[in-house]
């Protein structure tokens, strides 16, 4: 078995939180014995497991879109490990109820991830780290919400719309602003990362569905990168 290039990444970012370990390229059982310590260390900040209201959420310092991001890493090693005879089955089930449950928790009224609790915080690029890990949840065939609720391939349309439906045309020739509400700062400017994640989750949208509307946003790409800093506006570009 190829081990990805995804996981292996993942699994160093997320060692940032652990100590040292050993890790053999290319031995599924060692990268999976790893990532299981690494997600000891990670549940240690993870105060969703012993408080209701803040399931999906890490204690300070870390924000709501690592969380987000987290989670995304983690459903790569759910569905990388979960047979792996030295992971463990009960570790796995274990796992898979807590990212269950932390990606039903954040999604909203509006089931678009953007909780009310967030509002404050919230911004584009913040959303969209959600969606892409509702978006690995879809193409990692992870368990998915019962009938009566939306699955996680509907969620991350639903993140892709919202963001999509904020595109601005009336400065710097269109784009997204960095943040969704009036109220927070930075609204007055766009930000490369924000735009990024829009193209992104499009064109996963668009390999995944075979629907190929989600591609047309690709098409506005240029005018980001040439798009003009004016209308008091500053646009970032890589």
């Amino acid at each position: 078995m190829k081990i990805g290039t995804k996981l292996i990444s993942t699994l160093f970012l997320l060692t940032s939180m652990a100590n040292a370990l050993t890790v053999t390229a290319g031995d599924v059982d060692s990268v999976c014995n790893a990532t299981s310590q690494v997600i000891q260390g990670i549940m240690n900040y993870y105060v969703g497991l012993n408080n209701s209201a803040q399931v999906g959420l890490f204690a300070d310092p870390y924000y709501w879109w690592e969380a987000g991001e987290a989670w995304g890493g983690l459903i790569i090693n759910w569905q990388f490990c979960k047979n792996n005879k030295s992971y463990g089955s009960s570790t796995n089930d274990t796992l898979e109820t807590i990212l269950y449950n932390a990606l039903m928790s954040q999604r909203g009224s509006g089931k678009d991830y953007i909780p009310s609790s967030q509002s404050l915080t919230e911004g584009n690029d913040d959303q969209a780290f959600w969606g892409f890990a509702v978006l690995e949840a879809a193409e990692r065939n992870f368990t998915n919400p019962p009938d009566n609720e939306p699955g996680w391939l509907a969620l991350s349309q639903a993140v892709f719309n919202t963001m999509w439906a904020r595109w601005d045309t009336d400065n710097c020739g269109g784009g997204l602003r960095w943040q969704i509400f009036t109220w927070n700062k930075g609204y007055d400017y766009k930000n490369t990362i924000s735009n990024a994640c829009l193209f992104h989750i499009g064109a996963r949208l668009a390999r995944y569905t075979m629907v190929m509307s989600f591609m047309m946003v690709l098409v506005l790409l240029p005018i980001v990168r040439k798009s003009p800093n004016n209308n008091g506006l500053t646009i970032w570009v890589s």
